[in-house]
């Protein structure tokens, strides 16, 4: 037999999982602009203006784009955080997972357990 006290009761679950969400996110996005500010500074500091420094700009351009996952998985948190969206919550944290492995993978199990804490 359940106690009522114990029914409506929400563990820490969704919000640690956010919150980890939150950090793996920022790294992330904070290591793919500093790579590719890293990458455009070392093409300004070996092009002497006759060569072309095509191979560094389209590196810079395709780093970017990953700065995505990272977005992800700090919208994920946030609804993880509020309790909002567990599909939503589930997503950021597989993003989170591709950011920064070894929280992204406590976010995920934090996340698939905590389901019924999320509102619809």
């Amino acid at each position: 037999m359940q106690n009522s006290a114990n029914i409506g009761t929400k563990s820490g679950k969704s919000k640690t999982s956010g919150i980890l969400m939150i950090v793996s996110g920022a790294i992330w996005v904070v290591s793919t602009v500093f790579g590719s500010w890293f990458i455009w500074a070392i093409a300004k500091a070996f092009s002497d203006g006759s060569s072309s420094t095509m191979p560094f700009s389209v590196i810079a351009a395709y780093l970017m784009p990953f700065s995505i996952l990272g977005i992800l998985a700090i919208l994920g948190g946030i609804a993880s955080v509020r309790r909002r969206a567990w599909g939503f919550a589930l997503t950021g944290a597989i993003c989170s997972i591709l950011c920064f492995f070894p929280i992204g993978i406590i976010a995920v199990i934090l996340t698939a357990s905590s389901r019924q804490e999320f509102t619809k």
